[in-house]
């Protein structure tokens, strides 16, 4: 490119430039060349006032093609070198411009007296291609981005020293991983007993809210089937603590307690009405489906209907009153029906089993029905099975794309 005098003044590296110009008057190509004026001038002020730095004794093998004897001693270079040159912007688009003009316009260079065909420009000062190389190699590290970031790259090695109490400002991603491993291999240590509820405390959990931590942990295990498979939870969730820290800012009363209200209304607030209603139908249709099935097979053990605590009992309530009309109490109706009808085990799973082995799920919680294995009719037990199958296919396709399983997250936050 052919420079203006204006141009060519911006060029002068003793100097320091204001560039004051409309769009498309060539100020990123002016400061692309200034910056290559830095890298190619072995004489500058830069170069006489300040001490050498630290540079690399040679680059990572296989990054640059040319031989040993095509480089330059990066250590010896007289100019400086990209790492050495910051470019500030004001967004990390215009940065990556910088940086992609910057690589295309060192890939043109080559050895050669000093001027310009339009392919390649030649310097003299280029001694061989190798250096090229060498220039581009190092120009993916060079600090050019963003004001905040390269104030980000300043500071961090010493966040550290900055403050007394660790956070996530000032402590390493290494550093963060240890002491989520550590507080979580404590927390599954602490026993349970009331008793020795000052292990806790000893171990740094708030003495007001200690056995209100050890009953969550107890519950998040028993979700989770396990202390393992909660530990991957609360591993991850921790990772996003600044996420979980502005969600519990929303639900907390003044008193820095869960406000219930707002906790539902938060969850409310980002599930889909509608979608949320029209899933509540298909579930109440399957429900009521199984419940027909079930009477017009099994008999009931009684003249006055269901055993009232009995999961048929709550599973015919349910499908007879239907989902209410607001959107928690849709939530929460189908998390009852999720409850009679889903093995405890694998209520929380991606993967549901809805009527394990085509009865209700076997626990301390009575069927109130006896089992299909009593059907004594032949016909009737292989008509019962075929039915009962077909709903629990049809269940099995009400959780089945993405969007079934975001509704489902938010029928288990009810649960």
């Amino acid at each position: 490119m052919r420079l203006n005098t204006a141009q060519r003044l911006s060029l002068n590296l003793d100097s320091h430039i204001v560039i004051d110009a409309g769009a498309g008057t060539g100020k990123t190509s002016t400061i692309v060349d200034r910056v290559i004026e830095h890298y190619l001038s072995e004489d500058q002020r830069a170069t006489r006032i300040l001490p050498k730095p630290t540079r690399p004794a040679q680059l990572m093998s296989g990054m640059i093609q040319s031989p040993a004897s095509e480089r330059v001693d990066l250590q010896e270079w007289g100019g400086l070198l990209p790492g050495e040159v910051v470019l500030l912007t004001f967004t990390n688009r215009a940065a990556d411009e910088m940086r992609d003009r910057l690589r295309r316009t060192i890939s043109r260079l080559k050895p050669g007296p000093m001027g310009d065909d339009g392919e390649f420009r030649t310097d003299p000062r280029i001694r061989n291609q190798g250096f090229v190389e060498q220039i581009l190699t190092l120009l993916e590290d060079a600090p050019i981005g963003t004001i905040d970031s390269f104030l980000i790259q300043l500071v961090s090695p010493y966040m550290g020293k900055l403050g007394d109490a660790l956070s996530r400002e000032n402590v390493s991603d290494s550093g963060r991983n240890v002491l989520v491993e550590t507080a979580l291999r404590t927390l599954w240590r602490l026993p349970s007993a009331s008793s020795m509820i000052g292990d806790a405390v000893d171990a740094g959990i708030p003495a007001t809210i200690a056995t209100e931590v050890l009953a969550a942990r107890e519950r998040v295990s028993r979700n989770y089937s396990g202390s393992r498979r909660a530990s991957g939870v609360l591993r991850g969730l921790a990772s996003k603590s600044v996420f979980i820290d502005e969600a519990a800012r929303k639900i907390v009363a003044q008193n820095g307690s869960v406000d219930p209200g707002l906790l539902i209304s938060q969850i409310s607030s980002s599930a889909d009405e509608q979608q949320i209603s029209q899933q509540a139908e298909r579930l109440h249709q399957i429900a009521s489906e199984i419940c027909q099935i079930i009477k017009d097979h099994i008999p009931s053990p009684s003249s006055v209907g269901w055993p009232a605590i009995s999961r048929m009992s709550c599973l015919d309530e349910l499908c007879r009153t239907g989902p209410p009309d607001d959107l928690w109490g849709q939530l929460r109706w189908m998390g009852h029906i999720l409850t009679c009808t889903v093995s405890k085990s694998t209520l929380m799973k991606k993967k549901m089993t809805f009527f394990p082995r085509n009865k209700f799920p076997s626990d301390t919680w009575p069927p109130g029905i006896e089992s299909f294995s009593k059907i004594s009719d032949k016909n009737t037990k292989e008509n019962f099975l075929l039915l009962l199958k077909q709903q629990i296919d049809a269940f099995s396709e009400l959780w089945s794309s993405d969007t079934d399983q975001l509704l489902l997250h938010f029928v288990r936050c009810s649960i």
